[in-house]
């Protein structure tokens, strides 16, 4: 009999499971709460460093078109200076190459003419 009494009547351990379960089923849904709360985190801190990643390859391009702009300003500039510092060397160089074409111009008519009357007189003879 002092068995049937035990089965009927529930011991300190029967009631501190049910305890523990509830503890332990609190604890998993906690964990899987942090575990959540953890990804989030994580997926937050990918998009930060996505966007910081945008905003560094903005910024870079906006350096590189400001840079090519200085370079653009700066060839012009650095063309105009030279073409007035070495004017008087381009003129006379263009000159030098125009007065050297019509030399060549002048003897290429002087040898067609020459041809021209050398043909003219083979012409002559070939008739007289």
């Amino acid at each position: 009999m002092p068995e049937a009494k035990d089965q009927t009547r529930p011991s300190k351990s029967d009631g501190n499971d049910g305890l523990r379960k509830q503890i332990s089923q609190r604890d998993r849904v906690i964990q899987s709460q942090k575990d959540e709360i953890a990804g989030l985190k994580e997926v937050l801190t990918r998009m930060e460093n996505s966007e910081r990643e945008i905003l560094w390859r903005l910024s870079n391009m906006v350096a590189i078109v400001k840079g090519r702009d200085e370079i653009i300003a700066l060839e012009a500039s650095l063309s105009n200076r030279l073409i007035a510092a070495y004017k008087p060397e381009i003129v006379a160089f263009v000159n030098n190459e125009i007065a050297a074409m019509q030399q060549r111009l002048a003897e290429d008519a002087r040898v067609a003419n020459e041809a021209e009357q050398a043909e003219q007189a083979e012409q002559a003879e070939n008739r007289a």
